[in-house]
Formats: structure tokens, C-alpha cells, sequence
């Protein structure tokens, strides 16, 4: 698509589960300017492609979102698609994620004295349907592209390497890679392992150059994003110097593309 100057105002169905969809009118005026829109421009947040119940039984599973199976007031945008992109694992799920369980690192393979402080993340996965070749089917119900995040807080540059790999033999098309996300916060876990922005920046750096020296198959023309944040004047400590810190020290050859910002 393309944004033109002078657009008329456009309705856009807002959709959570368990509400009522309400139509908002919103007006968008461009000025002068427009631009061209990828045809991957737009996607949507992955996180688990499962859920269930107590007993381990599926409830909103992504196919049954597909195929129209639940009530419209609880319809996810699967049956009326506008957006190409997946992201996998999405948010904080990704820093702790072992993608050869499709689910949360057991808190025993942590790093020493680290312990989770929310009980899903202790919760043991006695279900299977998060794995490659699951998201690969997930994918394949809309015709996406995924956006994957990798793993820089408790996993290794060539344990997530070997997730390309997976993805790459069940044909997945990986494109766009996320290098962890929102390490600016507080986290105790987040401070640790990244002290500074800086650190941050150096290690994903590092990743980047070791998994292009891969030249990992069938994965084409990768796309690495590193995390930012915005400037705001009111945060403290790491959080105020993060975006700063990165765009003082990021250099063309470094291979990096793009910055997230949340």
C-alpha cells in the first residue's frame, strides 16, 4: 500500500478477547509526504502458538483462530488478514526461551542462583505443539514471514544459531531477526548479564558477526535488529543513556539494520 497526503479518515476494528469490537474513527493527514509500505510492513505478536487449559488441552490454539472457531467477539485477526509478519517467541518469553522445548529454560538450567519469579515460567510444558515444525504449520495457515527473537540473556550464540537451522529445514523463510528484547529495563536478570547498554551493544554485535560467518543455509538475506529505546529526559540510570550509548557506537560495518522500539 502507500500513504498519501490527504487520506481520508479510515475506521480500523479494535479486537481483544472476551470485549465487544468497537469501531474507531481516526483522521490521518501525511502532509506532502508519502512513502511506499512493504507488503510485510504489519504484523502481529506471536509469543506461544498454543495455549491450554489446566489439562493440557488446547484452547486458543492458532488453528482454531484460523479457521473461525470461536466466538466473533473473541476473533483474532487470523480469519480477516491484513498483516504477513509472526513474531516468535514474542517479548519477554524470548529471553528465557528454549526453542528445542517450545518453552520456557527449566529454572534449574539457568545461570547459578538466578530463580524465576513468575509461576509460569516454574510451570513445566507436559504438551507439545510449540516446536520449528509447528510454527512452520502456524505459519503457513496465513502465508507469513516470521520475525525471530533470539535468546542473549540465558541461551548461546550457537544454541540459537541451531534454531536457524531448524527453521531453515521446515522451509520456514528467516528474514528478520530480533537480538533479545527490552534489556533496558530493570530486571535483575537484564542487569546482570548487560550492566550498560554498552554491553549490550558489544555482545550483539558479536552474535551478529558469528551467525553471518555461519552462512547458515537456505536463510538468504538476514536482517538483525538490536534494542532500543526512546530518548526520554525523566529515566534513570541505563535506561536514559540506552538509545544514545548504541547510536554512538554503531558502525555500517557492524551489519546490524534496524533498531526496535517498544
Amino acid at each position: 500500500g502507500k500513504i498519501k497526503s490527504g487520506i481520508p479518515v479510515s475506521s480500523y476494528t479494535a479486537v481483544s478477547f472476551g470485549s465487544t469490537p468497537q469501531i474507531i474513527n481516526v483522521t490521518m493527514s501525511a502532509g506532502s509526504y508519502s512513502r511506499d509500505i512493504p507488503d510485510d510492513y504489519f504484523g502481529v505478536n506471536g509469543s506461544n502458538t498454543i495455549d491450554v487449559d489446566d489439562n493440557g488441552n488446547g484452547l486458543h490454539t492458532w488453528e482454531i483462530l484460523h479457521t473461525n472457531q470461536v466466538p466473533t467477539t473473541q476473533l483474532f485477526t487470523l480469519v480477516n488478514k491484513n498483516w504477513d509478519i509472526l513474531r516468535y517467541p514474542a517479548g519477554t518469553l524470548s529471553n528465557y526461551f528454549d526453542w528445542r522445548s517450545g518453552w520456557y529454560i527449566q529454572e534449574k538450567h539457568l545461570p547459578s542462583g538466578w530463580l524465576y519469579d513468575k509461576f509460569n515460567y516454574r510451570r513445566e510444558t507436559n504438551y507439545l505443539g510449540n516446536q520449528t515444525m509447528d510454527f512452520a504449520k502456524n505459519l503457513n495457515l496465513f502465508g507469513g514471514k516470521p520475525i525471530l527473537g533470539l535468546n542473549l540473556l540465558t541461551s548461546s550464540v550457537y544454541t540459537e544459531a541451531a534454531m536457524m537451522y531448524a527453521m531453515s529445514e521446515v522451509n520456514v523463510p528467516v528474514n528478520y531477526i530480533e537480538l533479545g528484547n527490552e534489556f533496558y529495563l530493570s530486571d535483575e536478570h537484564y542487569k546482570k548479564v548487560f550492566p550498560s547498554s554498552l554491553d549490550y551493544f558489544l555482545k550483539a554485535k558479536d552474535w551478529v558477526s558469528k551467525i553471518r560467518a555461519l552462512q547458515i543455509p537456505k536463510l538468504g538475506d538476514i536482517k538483525f535488529a538490536i534494542v532500543g529505546e526512546e530518548i526520554n529526559d525523566a529515566a534513570i540510570g541505563r535506561r536514559k543513556m540506552w538509545l544514545s550509548t548504541i547510536l554512538d557506537n554503531i558502525q555500517p560495518g557492524d551489519e546490524i539494520n534496524a533498531i526496535t522500539f517498544h
